[in-house]
């Protein structure tokens, strides 16, 4: 199982953030993120081989402060990853 502490940049004008979650480049789940909390997805066994494992996290709505008016800063935001876990199941 894959469990993620974090929460979204979302602000008047900007949806929640929509994320998709790819392990080994399998899709594994489906966020939509509008607070800061724990989200997990179930990791099929078969992905994860003992060598590397690439996890990506697609957010296409990220956007930057600039963008919705509310400064200087052109980076776009979408999450805020406190930490990432990884365990296996029973």
């Amino acid at each position: 199982m894959l469990a993620i502490d974090t929460g979204a940049y979302v602000r008047e004008g900007n949806p929640p953030q929509q994320v998709s979650v790819y392990v080994g480049g399998a899709f594994v789940g489906f966020w939509r993120v509008t607070a800061y909390g724990t989200l997990t997805a179930h990791i099929p066994r078969q992905l994860l081989t003992g060598r590397m494992t690439r996890l990506a996290l697609v957010i296409p709505n990220a956007v930057s402060p600039f963008a919705l008016g509310l400064g200087e800063d052109r980076r776009e935001l979408g999450l805020h990853l406190h930490s990432i876990t990884f365990r296996l199941g029973q």
